[in-house]
């Protein structure tokens, strides 16, 4: 392999490592078996303690285009990202969980779509991998192309105040393995990662972050991302949906579309996603911990400034408590108490 070919990459492939076990040799088999052989592979390893290290020293000494990056203490997902983003030099940016794998030709073909078209991201699509069987995401129910698909999926990521059947799957989801970002306008917004630690869902943050800025959009209808969905994901751990962890999630999308001036366009979508998500966290409270720190968590939640003004102008009709449905109803009025 000639390495003179890899000093300008096209695409940079950005992977946290933790404990990936075995999953990690197909993620890495179907990286470097790319079509598109102008890349770079940043494996950032997040202190793994199954031996998921030396596997991937094991593809580094046999693939010049791999780079390790060694975290000194476990920084998680989002920050992991983060420190793959330092020193990445490829045109285009794509993340990838290290227990997933792609088609051959899926960095290829975004990357073409980029070219052609001058975008700033491209969207492919995804299948996830649940219980040995397999589940195509469905195609965006939009009949937009371009800016104004990227308008209707950027509202949906933020909520779906009036139920559109059609769009549930796409509501307030945060994957992003199927999306290539152009580096240089990530870097000129500023736009990265979260620390997961504090915040979550901190991959929806980045998305509703990603499309808040962005000035063109290409989508590529087809699949080539496969993600496996099993039992000890982080979605499934009570920290996930932790109420500090949710109230910092939707305090930063607040601030972030006021400060883009979008939030009148948004404003039923967020609402409703402000009780969606304190009603998802009150149930994880009462989950994983107690009652009595349920209590605790929703004083907190009454105290926060932010859900304070929501809340405070939260319209009440029948029409916005019907759409709410009942639990959430009376979340909404509790809060209001």
């Amino acid at each position: 392999m000639d390495e003179t070919t890899h000093l300008f990459p096209q695409v940079s492939v950005i992977v946290p490592v933790y404990n990936a076990g075995s999953y990690l040799h197909r993620c890495l088999d179907s990286l470097i078996q790319q079509t598109l052989t102008n890349i770079e592979i940043i494996l950032v390893l997040d202190c793994p303690t199954d031996g998921s290290d030396r596997i991937a020293e094991s593809f580094a000494q046999k693939d010049v285009r791999i780079k390790l990056i060694r975290n000194t203490t476990n920084l998680h997902i989002g920050l992991s990202r983060n420190e793959g983003l330092k020193v990445a030099t490829g045109k285009y940016v794509i993340f990838s969980d290290h227990d997933d794998w792609r088609d051959p030709d899926m960095l290829e073909r975004l990357y073409l779509k980029g070219e052609e078209t001058h975008t700033e991201v491209i969207c492919g699509s995804y299948m996830i991998i649940e219980n040995g069987k397999q589940y195509k995401r469905p195609p965006f129910p939009s009949v937009h192309q371009g800016n104004e698909l990227k308008k209707d999926i950027l509202s949906h990521l933020i909520g779906n105040f009036y139920k559109e059947p059609e769009w549930i799957p796409f509501t307030r989801i945060g994957a992003l393995w199927h999306y290539m970002f152009n580096r240089e306008f990530l870097i000129r917004h500023c736009i990265v990662f979260s620390d997961n630690r504090q915040l979550s869902p901190e991959d929806l943050y980045f998305l509703i972050n990603v499309l808040s800025h962005c000035q063109s959009f290409a989508e590529i209808p087809d699949t080539y991302y496969y993600h496996n969905n099993y039992a000890t994901s982080s979605l499934n751990d009570y920290e996930y949906f932790s109420t500090p962890r949710i109230l910092s999630f939707l305090e930063k999308v607040y601030v972030l579309l006021y400060q883009q001036g979008t939030m009148p366009c948004y404003i039923l979508h967020y609402n409703h996603s402000v009780l969606f998500f304190l009603h998802k966290s009150i149930l994880n409270e009462l989950k994983y911990q107690s009652v009595i720190s349920t209590i605790q968590q929703i004083k907190l939640i009454k105290k926060n400034e932010t859900i304070k003004t929501v809340i405070k102008d939260f319209p009440l009709s029948w029409r916005v408590l019907k759409s709410l449905r009942i639990k959430k109803s009376l979340l909404l009025l509790l809060l209001k108490l």
